[in-house]
């Protein structure tokens, strides 16, 4: 029988692994809005639940992401330290950022403001498409470094070195293709043709965001 306890061994992680990937925060969100069908802006029903897909564009600011310096709506930011045992290394998140100001979204129908006045409701997963590592034996970048620090972290380890480190950063920018699902409502304004769509997340329904491209279907 021992030869087959490495294989349950390994079974049993692969299982754990799966596990945990079907049940992260990113499948979940990936998941809601996959088998959410989108609905055009003009469609959309007052007080009713759907999915926008179209182009974020502005509505009066921008934020700067914290290391690419991009333009953008909405940053979400994880750094993540690597940490050695005695057989293997791994890396363990540290801290994560996310900062969002409300902005448009345009599809071929019409214009709804994404409303993020309840922050508490807001949950989304970005494409990190941009990484930067420091660490002992690579170029270190001061930037990278004095973010990290601003967040109440050091980046040096007990004997002065460099701690090996990497930052995963993703975006909403201007122009980008995104999903978006919450709660609709029509501003009730007298001129039918200055009505505007609020999408936003409210007390038990979140707001859904993602430029993910299967969502965007």
């Amino acid at each position: 029988m021992e030869p087959f306890i490495p294989l349950i061994i390994f079974s049993s992680i692969a299982v754990v692994g799966f596990i945990s990937y079907y049940f992260s925060k990113k499948m979940k969100i990936i998941r809601e809005l996959k088998k959410s069908n989108k609905i055009d802006i003009k469609n959309f029903e007052h007080n009713t639940v759907g999915k926008i897909v179209g182009q974020a564009t502005l509505l009066e600011d921008t934020l700067h992401a914290p290391i690419s310096n991009r333009k953008c709506f909405y940053y979400q930011v994880i750094v993540e330290e690597e940490r050695k045992s005695k057989n293997s290394k791994s890396w363990h998140p540290i801290f994560q950022d996310e900062r969002v100001v409300d902005f448009l979204i345009k599809d071929k129908t019409g214009v709804a403001q994404v409303n993020f006045i309840h922050k508490e409701y807001i949950k989304g997963y970005l494409i990190k498409d941009i990484k930067y590592e420091i660490g002992s034996f690579r170029n270190n970048n001061p930037r990278l470094e004095k973010y990290i620090q601003s967040k109440g972290h050091s980046t040096k380890n007990f004997w002065g070195s460099n701690k090996k480190m990497r930052y995963k950063e993703g975006v909403i920018h201007v122009g980008e293709t995104i999903a978006v699902k919450g709660r609709g409502r029509w501003e009730l304004i007298p001129n039918p043709e200055e009505q505007k769509l609020i999408i936003e997340g409210v007390s038990d329904i979140e707001l859904i965001i993602s430029d993910d491209k299967t969502t965007l279907k």
